[in-house]
């Protein structure tokens, strides 16, 4: 049953918000850190005090929509951070919107047309889309017209229609998992050392560029 509405999550203690993510990831692991972390140091310097209530979504989005169900309707928070997916992110939309309490999704895109439909649905994270144009517009820039893609296993559509669309070809694509050890890049980097690669674009995490740099 939906019942709460974003007006009712302001209790005594706090401003109550919620966020979905995929606790089993990199990627959902650095999400909670950076959000427990933000939470401490708006709750030493405001006035006011934020209540952050973390729910594991598998990144499953029948699970996404249980997690923002019992956010809403037992935490009574007033937002909710997340999910990471579109998929996921389609699931808690409609349930946004029935019970007015903003999402502030973390996927990598949200159609105009999502957002005309379901009004509390709200992008926070940076448009993917426009980060790959901006890489492919620099390697265009360099008059470079092959390169190699060092990636790691994550949707790299983006970055390869961009490239594509400037003209840029793709010589070859380098697949690192996210766990990879540093002996398996090392290898992959032997490799491309011995072939005839130029130009290289790296699309990694933090730790995995610089292990790569």
């Amino acid at each position: 049953m939906l019942k709460k509405t974003a007006a009712e999550g302001v209790h005594a203690e706090g401003i109550v918000i919620g966020a979905i993510i995929d606790m089993s990831s990199r990627i959902g692991k650095e999400q909670r850190a950076a959000m427990e972390i933000a939470v401490e140091d708006f709750n030493g310097t405001g006035n006011q005090t934020l209540v952050l209530h973390i729910k594991d979504s598998q990144r499953d989005p029948v699970r996404a929509a249980l997690a923002a169900m019992d956010l809403i309707n037992n935490q009574q928070v007033q937002a909710i951070l997340g999910p990471q997916t579109w998929e996921e992110v389609l699931s808690v939309a409609e349930i946004s919107s029935q019970t007015q309490v903003p999402i502030l999704s973390l996927a990598d895109t949200t159609p105009r047309w999502a957002s005309e439909r379901w009004p509390y649905l709200l992008q926070a994270s940076p448009n993917k889309q426009e980060q790959m144009k901006a890489i492919a517009a620099v390697v265009q820039s360099g008059n470079w017209h092959q390169v190699t893609v060092i990636y790691e296993d994550t949707d790299s559509s983006y970055l390869y229609n961009s490239l594509r669309d400037v003209g840029v070809g793709v010589i070859k694509g380098v697949v690192l998992s996210t766990f990879s050890s540093t002996t398996a890049l090392s290898e992959h980097l032997e490799k491309l050392k011995r072939e005839q690669n130029r130009v290289f674009v790296v699309h990694l995490s933090y730790t995995s560029g610089c292990a790569a740099v």
